[in-house]
C-alpha cells in the first residue's frame, strides 16, 4: 500500500477479500485511521452501509488534497463489490490526473491475484489465546471448551462468545448468499443480450451441468419476503442454494446430480467451474469418485436457515429431492438413497427436532408414496 501512495501513478486497487465474518471492515477501518493519523495521505472511508461513492466528490477531494497539501490520497471502500467496480473507478480517476489509491473488499474470488489480500477463516491456536485474554478484559465470559477442538472458525468463535452477534451474522451471511445467487442469476441477463456462442466460461459450465439459462432469472423481491416464499416460487438460485442448506443444517452434502436433476438435465463435473466462482458453495468428492455440494459449514447453514427459510419451505425442499430420488440398482441404493436416509434421521418421528416437522410427516408420505410408485427399484432402506 505504501508504494501505491508514494509513486507518481496509483497502484491497482487492494482489494480485501474474505468470507462473512473474517475482519474485513474492521481491518479497513482500522487502516484508515492509521494512515491518516500517520499523515501519509488524505483519507476517505465509505462503510458497506453507505452509498457507492461519487466519482465527483472523490475527484473534488482529491485534487483539493493534491494541490494545498501535496498528499494523495487514500480511498477506503468497503463495498463487498465486484472486482470490476474497483478497477474502473480507478481508471475514471486516473484518467483525471488524480493521486488516488482504492482499497476495497470482496467475498473470495475464484483466482488469485497479488492485488488481492486473501484473509484466511480459520484462527491459529495462538489467535485464539489471544482473542480469548482480550475478551476477557472486557469481562466476556469464555466457555471453557473453546478451542480448536471444537470449532477454529472466526465465526463460530463469535457466535460462541458473544450471543450478540448471532443476528449480524446471520444478516452477514444472507448478504453473501445473496451475492452468489445473484452472480448465478447475473448469467441469464447476459445470455439474453448475447448470442448464444459467446457464453462466457461460467454460463457454459451451467448450461452443460443442466442449468436452463433463459429460467434462470433474477429474484424480483426482497431478501425480507425471501423466508416466507415456497420452494416453488423461488429463483433457480434460490432453489439450489435452498436445497443446499436444508441438508447442510444436518451436516450434509447432496450428491451433485440430485438438485441437478430437479432444476434441470442431470449434471456433469463441470459444474465445478461454477462452483469455484462463489466461495460460500463446496464441491467435494468421496472415495469413489462421486461429487457432492454443500456449504462451508454446518453452523454457516444453520445460520443462514434461520435467515431464509420457514418450515413449510424445508418440506417443500424435502418432498422434491424424495420425489427426484434415483436409487441405485444395489442393496443400499446408492450415495442418493444413503442422503435421504440421513435427511430422514435429521427430520423425522425419531429425531430431536420432531416436534418442528411432525405436522408435515403427510407431505413427505405421500412423496415416499410418489417415489415408490414411480421407481421400480426401491431400497428397504426407505
Amino acid at each position: 500500500m505504501q508504494a501505491g501512495l508514494d509513486g507518481p501513478v496509483p497502484s491497482k486497487p487492494i482489494v480485501v477479500a474474505g468470507q462473512t465474518a473474517t475482519g474485513k471492515s474492521v481491518a479497513l477501518c482500522a487502516l484508515a485511521l492509521d494512515v491518516a493519523r500517520a499523515g501519509q495521505a488524505a483519507v476517505l472511508h465509505r462503510s458497506r452501509r453507505g452509498d457507492q461513492p461519487n466519482l465527483a466528490d472523490i475527484d473534488a477531494f482529491a485534487a483539493w488534497a493534491d494541490e494545498h497539501h501535496g498528499l494523495p490520497t487514500l480511498l477506503v471502500w468497503d463495498g463487498m463489490a465486484n472486482m470490476d467496480e474497483y478497477y474502473t473507478l480507478q481508471r475514471r480517476l486516473r484518467s483525471r490526473g488524480r493521486r488516488v489509491l482504492i482499497v476495497g473488499s470482496s467475498y473470495l474470488p475464484p483466482v488469485h491475484s497479488k492485488n488481492v489480500i486473501r484473509v484466511h477463516a480459520v484462527l491459529s491456536r495462538s489467535e485464539i489465546a489471544r482473542a480469548k485474554d482480550w475478551l476477557s478484559g472486557f469481562d466476556v465470559p469464555m466457555p471453557s471448551d473453546t478451542s480448536l477442538a471444537v470449532d477454529s472458525s472466526f465465526l463460530a468463535f463469535l457466535y460462541r462468545v458473544l450471543p450478540d452477534t448471532h443476528r449480524g451474522l446471520r444478516r452477514g451471511l444472507a448478504r453473501e448468499m445473496r451475492a452468489a445467487e445473484s452472480g448465478l442469476e447475473m448469467l441469464s441477463r447476459v445470455a439474453a443480450s448475447s448470442d448464444r456462442p459467446r457464453l462466457g466460461a461460467v454460463a457454459q459450465a451451467l448450461e452443460a451441468a443442466g442449468f436452463n439459462i433463459d429460467e434462470l432469472m433474477p429474484a424480483d423481491h426482497p431478501h425480507g419476503e425471501l423466508a416466507d416464499l415456497s420452494f416453488e416460487a423461488r429463483s433457480s438460485a434460490e432453489q439450489l442454494t435452498s436445497m443446499l442448506l436444508v441438508a447442510g443444517c444436518r451436516g450434509l452434502r447432496i450428491p451433485l446430480e440430485l438438485p441437478l436433476r430437479i432444476l434441470g438435465r442431470e449434471g456433469s463435473s463441470r459444474i465445478m467451474e461454477l462452483v469455484g466462482t462463489f466461495d460460500i458453495f463446496r464441491l467435494t468428492d468421496n472415495d469413489s469418485g462421486s461429487q457432492y455440494l454443500g456449504t462451508r459449514t454446518q453452523l454457516e447453514a444453520q445460520l443462514l436457515a434461520k435467515e431464509d427459510l420457514n418450515v413449510r419451505t424445508e418440506i417443500g425442499v424435502v418432498t422434491q429431492l424424495i420425489e427426484n430420488l434415483r436409487p441405485a440398482a444395489s442393496s443400499w441404493g446408492g450415495e442418493e438413497v444413503q442422503f435421504i436416509v440421513g435427511l430422514m434421521d435429521g427430520m423425522g418421528p425419531q429425531s430431536p427436532e420432531s416436534s418442528r416437522y411432525s405436522q408435515h410427516y403427510l407431505d413427505l408420505a405421500h412423496a415416499f408414496r410418489y417415489l415408490r410408485t414411480t421407481r421400480r427399484s426401491q431400497p428397504t432402506s426407505i
